[in-house]
């Protein structure tokens, strides 16, 4: 009795479209079958992706295609010519493998010697899957790396141009027709004052974005706002957030790029100035010692505005219903910080500079110093092989160790920010204490939100225990030689003795 033939599909992606137009799929097609004829198998299905990256294969319609066909039993192993053509994650190959074997199926290279029917072509497999994922992560940074350095160059890289413009090559140029709408956009802006109307204006004479919708609010906004209008072409400014959508990077990435100007830039700042004008700053009720205040249980405490009996604004307690007014806190509360820290130390002491702070500053551009340095190294390193003037083994030891201090550099560069913008906070809590001596101002007549970045430089946490106050204060001038204040007395009437 004749044996059933393996029944297989062919795998086949290729990432650019170079090798689409050089026929690379084509090759990998007819290798594929003569390997599969000299074996006596059966090619019942292609999975052709054509300019697909390896980063992430499983969404793609021919990966679900393939699966369904494992499932159904309509193929009984996948076959390709190398690991990195299926993909180069580690994780979704290794999926892939796992949802093959659980049907029976399983994977073969035609030049790696993977068949990971057996132990040794599926260790063999995890081993080039690895692989493959880390060559993937430095062919990433190194094009990085090479991006960066060409926009320095003053090339641009963006798949699509901004409303107004047009990319011919690795530049820019004015839309020989967006140009004129996007010009009448900044007229009828400074004209009107209004985006809506602006839009609605647009529209009405018949223009649309280049998608074929028509200008909103919001379109219009984004494009005034936009300083290619005036020849300045912001690259790298955003990047891709985990989890899906964009981050505005920090300005030090971004490239600023010349390009030729629609509008003058006079105009385009009045345009800005327009717009920050017409920014009205949302007010906001700060409550002070929201989340600060705790009862002497452990419970955070909260402030109820409306009280059924006397619409008296009081902390409570909702473990043990320890409360207390708010205006007796806030008396209490005023006492120490106008006693202890206004009273006592004059506004010179407040305002005078902290050397740890100093001294974290100068740590902190040291430091930035450095990283630019390892920075240009690697973009240096990057040319330098790009170029074939060092081996690719050279290249991969060096790149190695100053990606290494890269990373060690940017987290201790954290660290500092972090620290340096805490000493930052603390500062201006003593120029607003200082400020508020020197005009006489009581703790009752500042705001809630005054209040609130004062404490929250200065204080750890306020404890309510029955008739006592406590407040564990995070940090002091060093004038003071306590870390802890109490103040005593009888809540229930409105006043601390």
């Amino acid at each position: 009795m004749e044996l059933a033939k393996k029944r297989v599909g062919v795998w086949i992606r290729v990432s650019t479209e170079m090798q689409v137009y050089d026929e690379s799929p084509s090759v990998h097609r007819q290798r594929a079958k003569d390997y599969a004829a000299s074996h006596d198998w059966e090619v019942v299905e292609f999975y052709q992706l054509d300019g697909v990256s390896g980063a992430a294969i499983m969404g793609q319609p021919q990966a679900r295609k393939m699966l369904h066909d494992v499932r159904t039993g309509r193929i009984e192993a996948l076959l390709f010519t190398r690991l990195e053509r299926v993909g180069r994650d580690a994780l979704e190959l290794l999926q892939i493998e796992k949802e093959l074997r659980d049907h029976g199926a399983h994977l073969i290279s035609i030049f790696e010697e993977i068949d990971t029917s057996t132990p040794e072509g599926k260790k063999r497999f995890q081993d080039l899957a690895s692989q493959a994922e880390y060559d993937r992560a430095r062919l990433a940074a190194k094009v990085k790396a090479g991006i960066h350095t060409r926009m320095k160059m003053g090339q641009v890289f963006t798949s699509q141009a901004v409303f107004g413009y047009r990319k011919i090559g690795k530049t820019l140029e004015p839309h020989p027709q967006e140009r004129e709408v996007l010009a009448l956009m900044y007229e009828l802006f400074l004209e009107y004052r209004r985006f809506k109307t602006v839009a609605r204006e647009l529209n009405r004479r018949g223009f649309r974005m280049r998608t074929g919708n028509e200008f909103t609010n919001v379109s219009v906004k984004r494009l005034l706002q936009d300083s290619t209008a005036k020849g300045l072409y912001i690259a790298n400014r955003t990047g891709n957030k985990q989890g899906g959508g964009k981050v505005i990077k920090p300005q030090s990435e971004w490239y600023e790029i010349d390009v030729p100007a629609i509008i003058s830039s006079e105009t385009w700042e009045k345009v800005q100035q327009i717009i920050k004008s017409l920014e009205k700053p949302r007010k906001r009720n700060i409550n002070a010692y929201s989340g600060l205040l705790r009862c002497h249980c452990g419970t955070v405490m909260y402030l109820r505005k409306n009280d059924k009996k006397n619409e008296v604004p009081k902390y409570f307690c909702r473990n043990c219903k320890n409360k207390i007014r708010l205006q007796v806190l806030d008396s209490a509360i005023g006492d120490v910080i106008e006693g202890f820290m206004l009273d006592t130390l004059p506004p010179s002491v407040l305002l005078e500079a902290d050397p740890e702070s100093e001294q974290i500053g100068r740590k902190l551009q040291s430091v930035k110093d450095e990283l630019e340095k390892v920075v240009r190294k690697l973009e240096r390193l990057v040319i330098l092989w790009e170029d074939g003037e060092i081996s690719r083994k050279l290249y991969s030891s060096r790149y190695d160790s100053l990606a290494q201090r890269q990373q060690q550099i940017e987290q201790e560069l954290s660290a500092l920010e972090f620290e340096l913008l805490a000493d930052e906070g603390r500062e201006a809590a003593r120029e607003k204490l200082a400020e508020a001596k020197a005009k006489e101002i009581s703790w009752q007549e500042l705001d809630g939100t005054e209040k609130s970045e004062i404490l929250r430089q200065f204080v750890k946490e306020i404890t309510l225990k029955h008739n006592e106050i406590t407040i564990n204060m995070l940090y002091v001038p060093k004038q003071l030689n306590t870390n802890e204040l109490a103040c005593k007395g009888d809540h229930t009437d409105g006043h601390v003795k």
